[in-house]
């Protein structure tokens, strides 16, 4: 049962995050996002996506932007 004076929140502040694990030097897995946004964006427009950060993930060093 929902509360009926519950406020529908804003996904406004809400940012899109890709994190490659164990990131592979010799994948084609960035290749193939760059691809993907790229025919996603001729069809949902320019801006989609646009504030999503991306980043590589190591054991050893952690969280690291692309």
């Amino acid at each position: 049962m929902i509360n009926p004076n519950w406020e529908i929140p804003s996904i406004g502040d809400i940012v899109p995050v890709l994190i490659l694990s164990e990131y592979n030097y010799k994948s084609k897995s960035k290749e193939k996002y760059y691809e993907f946004m790229s025919f996603v964006r001729e069809r949902k427009g320019v801006s989609f996506l646009t504030n999503i950060r991306k980043y590589n993930f190591t054991i050893q060093n952690g969280l690291e932007p692309w």
